[in-house]
């Protein structure tokens, strides 16, 4: 199973993150330049962002049994890319289960 992260920030990610984890891939929209803070905003950037797709057909198909894939859904990242990523994996014909992660303030 390959574990797949996915948060504003990578910095954050690693943070809590036990140093002898590893992670498949890591996903931050640092980069993104758009407003994180709402599903809609997102959306449009992750229905076309290939990360996922290309990170998981680097690894091999023998190897690839299905992906874990976490978010944080108190905001608009993992509120946009969980089900985002859950459809793009479908359509990969990779078995993945997701885990939403609730914050509480």
């Amino acid at each position: 199973m390959l574990p797949i992260i996915v948060a504003k920030s990578s910095d954050e990610i690693y943070k809590w993150l036990p140093k002898e984890f590893s992670s498949h891939l890591v996903i931050d929209f640092e980069d993104a330049k758009i407003d994180t803070h709402f599903w809609y905003k997102i959306l449009p950037y992750i229905s076309t962002d290939k990360t996922l797709t290309e990170a998981l057909k680097k690894k091999p198909v023998e190897k690839l049994h299905g992906a874990a894939i976490i978010a944080s859904v108190w905001d608009g990242v993992g509120s946009a890319s969980l089900p985002t990523f859950i459809s793009k994996s479908k359509e990969a014909e990779i078995n993945s289960f997701a885990v939403a992660i609730l914050r509480a303030h």
